[in-house]
């Protein structure tokens, strides 16, 4: 009778190094973040939404487009890291009905894009947000309002 087991040893030394792998993927320091953007209660058409590590925290900036008021942010090494705070900007760019000159153009003019997204929610961000540990907490709504409440 034969005592030999039916994995070789080459085998164990696989299913082992494939363990210590998907042990080091779960205790990876990035996280997914995903939510959505509106503006006077309707999704954001389009636009970008970056993410900035505030003082404190370590790591890139990271962004992503915004599509039917969607957004989504991978966990990569350059996205979002658990425990770090981000200070958030939002904008999207819209025509103005303003023209400008512009050679390129068959018209010979342009129409000037301008944000529609208030500067409190880029140039001068109020949002700020804390990734969590827990992979399930880190969806993040912003629903943005184009005039201050009082």
């Amino acid at each position: 009778m034969n005592n030999r087991s039916r994995f070789s040893p080459v085998a164990g030394r696989l299913a082992c190094v494939a363990m210590l792998f998907l042990a080091g993927c779960s205790s990876s320091p990035q996280r997914e973040i995903r939510g959505q953007v509106s503006l006077d209660g309707q999704p954001l058409e389009s636009g970008e939404i970056l993410f900035k590590p505030t003082a404190g925290s370590v790591g890139p900036t990271a962004g992503s487009s915004i599509t039917d008021g969607e957004y989504s942010i991978p966990a990569v090494a350059q996205g979002v890291i658990a425990g770090n705070q981000y200070q958030v900007s939002i904008t999207s760019m819209a025509g103005s009905g303003r023209m400008a000159p512009d050679p390129n153009e068959p018209t010979g003019q342009r129409e000037l894009l301008e944000n529609i997204v208030p500067e409190r929610y880029n140039t001068d961000t109020e949002l700020t947000i804390t990734v969590s540990a827990d992979k399930s907490e880190n969806v993040f709504d912003f629903p943005l309002e184009s005039t201050p409440e009082l």
